[in-house]
């Protein structure tokens, strides 16, 4: 009966990876067997049974051949000759395709199953449908057309809200700098060890920060607007304290890379903490906060824009108007003009950024 059950059991993936020692992979194989049972279970019901002992044979199939391959090389491709035991270029063919080699059998059907399957949930929880794709068709054709149509009468008031636009990223990017550079020392493992109370506020500021990088920015443009009403204000202060987040997780964390020579140096001459980052820390840091303080730039440029739909004014707002209205010709416009911002913003990011490396 036990050798029953050890047989049993072995069919199952990844116990026998576990026998040989593979405690990691085989534990991967079995929670894959595992999301295969419960996924099969919700999708297929009836036939959920039938896939798994596909997997279970499959799995068993390759493990029979990697038992296969880990034999003693000289036993299976060796052969004696004088007395001495050379290399038999057959017995290495038959060693690494034996009689029974079915290469379609020894796929990693497994994984592949676990792919297919959690693909498939998540097209169900989704409710993908090919079919409305293809009978949404020609009105996005009609759509379409009107997109190449634009109407350029639009153009003048488009650039008028693209400034205001890049205004507001810009303003929220500066104010979100001011937050960062102070709160990001106090996000940095390495400046706040050395006493319980700086080992304290670096674990207050740091889980403060977490929180606020956890809000969107759309979500903090609602709470905002709420708070100080419609206009392009409340847009620069979601942009100030989400930028001014996520800056402070970025800086922090190169802060802890920097070299600690001149901070040990520094401390070893009896400087106190604001001249330890003054004279040791930022001077390491100047090409990564240009280039910080760009990539939060792009972002927020991007995140301006959106907040139009939500009352925060910019290029947004006039975006959201003419969709809704159906108005596709005047709505191209001002696609057309976040498009140029986009790409100009990234180019002349990229291009500063290569010029002070």
């Amino acid at each position: 009966m036990n050798s029953n059950l050890s047989i049993a059991l072995n069919l199952l993936p990844g116990v026998g990876y576990m026998h040989r020692g593979k405690y990691l992979r085989g534990a991967l194989d079995l929670a894959c067997f595992i999301i295969v049972l419960v996924t099969g279970r919700a999708l297929l019901s009836a036939d959920s049974a039938l896939l798994a002992l596909l997997v279970m044979a499959s799995s068993a199939y390759r493990m029979a051949y990697v038992v296969h391959m880990s034999a003693p090389f000289f036993q299976q491709a060796g052969r004696a000759v004088g007395g001495r035991k050379t290399l038999d270029p057959l017995g290495m063919i038959a060693m690494l395709k034996p009689r029974w080699w079915v290469s379609v059998l020894n796929w990693p059907w497994l994984y592949i199953v676990v792919v297919a399957m959690v693909v498939a949930y998540l097209s169900r929880e989704t409710e993908l449908s090919w079919m409305q794709i293809v009978m949404g068709a020609p009105g996005a054709l009609d759509m379409a057309k009107d997109f190449l149509s634009p109407d350029w009468s639009h153009l003048p008031n488009a650039l008028k809200y693209a400034m205001q636009t890049i205004a507001i990223a810009i303003l929220g990017t500066l104010c979100g700098i001011l937050i960062a550079v102070p709160v990001s020392v106090f996000c940095a493992k390495n400046l706040m060890q050395a006493t319980p109370s700086t080992r304290l506020v670096y674990y207050v500021a740091r889980w403060g920060m977490a929180v606020v990088r956890a809000s969107p920015t759309f979500l903090l443009g609602l709470m905002f607007v709420a708070w100080v009403g419609l206009g392009p204000f409340p847009g620069v202060l979601a942009i100030t304290v989400f930028s001014g987040a996520l800056m402070t997780k970025l800086l922090s964390e190169a802060i802890e890379s920097v070299n600690p020579g001149p901070i040990e140096a520094a401390t070893a001459t009896g400087a106190n903490l604001f001249h330890v980052i003054l004279f040791s820390v930022f001077p390491q840091l100047q090409t990564v906060f240009i280039a910080i303080s760009l990539y939060c730039l792009e972002i927020n440029i991007h995140s301006a824009t959106v907040l139009g739909l939500i009352g925060a004014q910019g290029i947004g707002m006039p975006i959201h108007e003419y969709l809704s209205s159906l108005a596709y010709s005047s709505a191209s416009v001002y696609i057309l003009v976040v498009m140029v911002i986009t790409v100009g913003t990234d180019y002349a990011s990229g291009f500063v950024r290569s010029r002070i490396k």
